[in-house]
């Protein structure tokens, strides 16, 4: 729940790919497309666990952790905006060699994003165009 550069986020898809990151978009299909071709109208938000997948809670800005969170609002020509989390948590229930679910809750400077995911391990695709 929440909004990403004024756009409500309404979330369709979700995904987990090593080293240690999840990313939540609002269209389907988002492991055969991939994450560097980007989809014109699309909104991303992309968290980064620099220790890997494990169950627990991870905190923005905190000492020892390396969670870093941004999102990202492509618009119809392929230009992109986007924002850092400056503060949130980040909690992972469930970590399988399939899927990681879990429960977030992040502040950004336009507003706060909340919610929980179910991601599907996926091998992302190369790939450096937006269509």
């Amino acid at each position: 729940m929440g909004t990403i550069g004024g756009k409500a986020f309404a979330p369709m898809d979700a995904v987990a790919y090593f080293p240690g990151n999840i990313s939540i978009v609002d269209f389907a299909g988002l492991c055969a497309r991939g994450l560097s071709e980007a989809k014109p109208g699309a909104t991303y938000l992309n968290m980064f666990l620099g220790n890997g997948f494990a169950p627990g809670t991870a905190h923005v800005g905190a000492t020892g952790t390396t969670l870093n969170v941004q999102t990202l609002v492509v618009d119809s020509q392929c230009n992109s905006m986007g924002e850092n989390a400056s503060a949130g948590s980040l909690t992972l229930t469930t970590v399988a060699s399939d899927s990681v679910s879990g429960t977030f809750d992040f502040t950004f400077p336009s507003g706060n994003l909340t919610g929980s995911f179910s991601a599907a391990m996926c091998t992302m695709p190369e790939s450096t165009t937006c269509k």
